[in-house]
């Protein structure tokens, strides 16, 4: 693995409660790159808002550049919703985004875990602890009981305390495409929410630099149970990307797209 001494990842996390995921895949990099993570806490007296989130993220990068004293590559990453927030951020501020890489987030962006288990309250009619204990093992696999205990526990909390556009009466919408910056794509062909089909639709809108790769297991975390493949793949994406003028922060493109497995 290798990664320029200069490169910077921003690890996105609007989960708290399933910020622990993370940490595996950012042990692995963090040699490799200077690793961020950018965490928000969804306050329960103000409305979510992905709009607003975009928006202190950005007012976080402004401030972390102006700090640097040279051109730093700032690569944006997020797993599930954290990395919607990301492409959202790169949609709308592309000049200040080196690559972006999501990790677990599908051609319908829309579509996470709680998008997921809402429409399964709505077909069907299961007690919320039910569905949660069936989330669990989607998610995760067959678990021991203090394992599934645990982790229902951690799912119930980002439900009711995470960033989320969706909800029980109305589940949110975010608009298909792909961003201006170079995009690397990671699934794993055993999630059940983000399924290697899911995945695959982002062909449409991929660009000659983008990269696609499917991790044969892992299911929907699979960068917590497999973070050393992931992290590879991150590194060569990054590694294979054109160097920066140090006048620009925009990328160019590099000569081809590329689709792994495995």
């Amino acid at each position: 693995m290798s990664a320029s001494s200069t490169s910077t990842v921003l690890w996105i996390c609007t989960s708290p409660s399933l910020k622990r995921f993370n940490q595996p895949l950012l042990a692995q990099l963090a040699p490799h790159a200077t690793v961020l993570e950018w965490e928000y806490c969804q306050d329960p007296d103000r409305g979510c808002s992905l709009d607003q989130t975009v928006d202190l993220l950005h007012n976080f990068i402004r401030r972390f550049l102006q700090t640097q004293t040279q051109p730093r590559h700032l690569h944006l990453a997020g797993h599930g919703i954290s990395g919607v927030v990301a492409l959202l951020y790169a949609r709308r501020h592309p000049q200040w985004v080196r690559s972006l890489s999501l990790v677990g987030v599908g051609a319908q962006p829309g579509v996470t875990w709680h998008s997921y288990y809402y429409l399964r309250r709505q077909l069907t009619r299961w007690s919320r602890p039910v569905l949660m204990s069936q989330m669990v093992v989607s998610l995760f696999g067959e678990q021991s009981r203090s394992n599934h205990l645990c982790l229902r526990r951690r799912l119930e909390q980002d439900l009711d305390h995470a960033l989320s556009p969706h909800s029980l009466l109305r589940p949110g919408v975010i608009a298909q495409g792909s961003p201006n910056a170079p995009l690397l794509l990671a699934g794993a062909a055993d999630d059940t929410i983000i399924d290697p089909v899911s995945v695959q639709g982002w062909q449409e809108f991929l660009k000659p630099c983008d990269r696609l790769w499917i991790a044969p297991q892992g299911r929907h975390f699979f960068h917590n149970t497999y973070p050393a493949p992931v992290a590879e793949q991150l590194l060569r994406f990054w590694d294979s990307l054109p160097e920066v003028s140090p006048t620009s922060q925009t990328p160019t493109a590099s000569p081809r797209s590329q689709t792994s497995t495995g």
